[in-house]
């Protein structure tokens, strides 16, 4: 059939309700967008078009919701989410030459602690590099008190891979498009995903990775057996053999 296109999406970051829209602050519109953008890849849609690039500058007093669905504020100060798809297609991204006419190969895998709210979707690069994305999507804003709801839970997803990788690496393109946590001989990856993408991204060859650390980031590298730490990011790559 024909494909799909989004051809305007988006959330607005004027706080409050105006005109009958609900605003939210820049994490919430961040983690909501990454999500949406995740969700139209895994039903097929070609084109995923957001609205809006910039704020409007034609509303000083903050009183129209649609003046305020852009990346970019209208100083071009990018917005939470400008730096966080950013960071979603840096890490995610494709520069081989065949990148358009490669024939994908097949991943055997199993994912298990996926929550209710959750999905996961495989891309694989021209080079042979898998990126599995794995995200949730519990409710993240509170229309009664128009603030961000209470933090997501942090669920554990293990990833079971049919074979050992030379290098696992795992991204979180909320904070960076560095790696939070990389290892080698790799099959077993534990990632907590909580209310927006995580990327484990799965490597037949090492690579030379930036490594990101952030306050209350914490990636722990283990041996098989080991039960990950429950903590806000935490990730277990567990070793072939």
């Amino acid at each position: 059939g024909d494909p799909l296109y989004i051809k305007k999406a988006g959330y607005t970051t004027l706080l409050g309700v105006h005109g009958g829209v609900e605003g939210v602050d820049q994490t919430t519109q961040a983690k909501l967008e990454l999500n949406m953008i995740m969700d139209a890849a895994k039903l097929g849609v070609a084109d995923t078009y957001l609205y809006d690039l910039i704020d409007y500058a034609s509303d000083p007093l903050g009183k129209t919701a649609a003046d305020h669905y852009g990346l970019f504020t209208t100083s071009n100060t990018p917005k939470t989410v400008a730096t966080a798809i950013h960071n979603l297609t840096t890490i995610l991204s494709d520069t081989g030459a065949a990148a358009a006419t490669f024939t994908p190969t097949p991943l055997g895998y199993a994912i298990s602690g996926l929550p209710s709210t959750g999905s996961s979707y495989l891309l694989e690069k021209s080079s042979g590099v898998y990126d599995l994305v794995i995200w949730a999507e519990p409710s993240v804003w509170s229309a009664a008190t128009h603030m961000a709801a209470s933090a997501a839970a942090q669920s554990v997803v293990t990833v079971s891979l049919a074979s050992s990788f030379a290098q696992a690496s795992v991204y979180d393109p909320l904070l960076s498009s560095n790696a939070i946590a990389t290892g080698t001989n790799i099959n077993t990856i534990k990632v907590g995903v909580t209310d927006h993408p995580m990327i484990i991204q799965l490597s037949q060859f090492v690579q030379s990775i930036a490594s990101f650390k952030a306050p209350g980031d914490t990636a722990v590298l283990t041996n098989a057996g080991s039960t990950p730490q429950s903590l806000a990011q935490a990730v277990t790559l567990s070793k072939a053999g």
